[in-house]
């Protein structure tokens, strides 16, 4: 595998100012902690992730948001006691939109990725999502390995007709039972984490079904490696990735690097 490091970093802060995009309440609108945005290539829908309240934002007309610009769309609900339903989120962290109109939220407290079809058509909050990755039902949340489990996705992008998943790993961490404005995830992992260091990229997502299996892996010799890795081949965390046309590049997070997997350009 051919892979090379585009630029190493061990410490980066990111203290770019982000706007209100709330409204008529505070508490209902404005995002406790927004850990992902992503825009809508066929509308004018901007996706932010409200991670700390359970839920993602969909606020149309993105070109003329103002301060009181209030959502159009909540999916997740951050008021109920069960977040792991088909309607519900638990510290989701990503989100894309692919050319067809559907939304993936890796779902990161859930050990999941949960999509939903024709989002920007989508009113009001709540609403059911049409399908689930990494587990094989919508209530259940066991984090996993293999071919079709996930443990704690973080970023993921959407290329073509595939989606790629920063499988990011933490299987032993639970949530404990606060209210939904401090539901967050820690900034220190606790000593006894699993880890699952790896990419997987899920092909045919035009045909997605409940629980599919992964098509490939990156950051580990197969589908059963789960520890972190370094090395030309190896990941420790990753925390994002971005496909593109020229290759795939992997936030390698714990390993303090970004890598570029130029073999990658053949399977687009």
């Amino acid at each position: 595998m051919e892979r090379k490091v585009v630029f190493s970093l061990v410490f980066l802060f990111s203290c770019l100012p982000l706007p209100s995009l709330g409204g008529l309440s505070a508490d209902l609108y404005i995002p406790a902690k927004a850990s992902g945005v992503a825009v809508d290539p066929n509308s004018d829908a901007l996706y932010v992730v409200d991670q700390a309240q359970n839920r993602v934002l969909r606020f149309d007309h993105r070109f003329n948001l103002t301060s009181s610009s209030s959502p159009s769309a909540i999916f997740g609900n951050a008021t109920v006691g069960n977040f792991t339903t088909r309607t519900t989120l638990r510290v989701p962290y990503g989100v894309c939109v692919d050319n067809s109109g559907t939304l993936w939220i890796s779902d990161t407290g859930n050990n999941r990725v949960v999509w939903f079809v024709n989002a920007a058509s989508i009113i009001g909050s709540a609403p059911p999502a049409n399908g689930v990755i990494g587990q094989n039902t919508f209530v259940t949340s066991v984090a996993g390995s293999g071919q079709s489990g996930l443990n704690a996705p973080q970023g993921l992008q959407v290329l073509g007709n595939s989606l790629w998943v920063a499988d990011t790993g933490n299987n032993r961490y639970s949530l404990p039972p606060q209210p939904p404005h401090i539901r967050i995830l820690p900034y220190h992992f606790p000593a006894e984490l699993d880890i699952c260091s790896r990419v997987l990229r899920f092909d045919n997502i035009n045909s997605a079904f409940v629980g599919m299996n992964a098509s490939a892996v990156i950051g580990q010799a197969g589908f059963l490696g789960t520890s972190p890795q370094s090395g030309a081949d190896g990941t420790f965390l990753p925390g994002d990735v971005l496909p593109t046309n020229e290759g795939l590049l992997v936030a390698d997070t714990f390993n303090h690097r970004v890598v570029r997997d130029d073999k990658q350009i053949s399977l687009f």
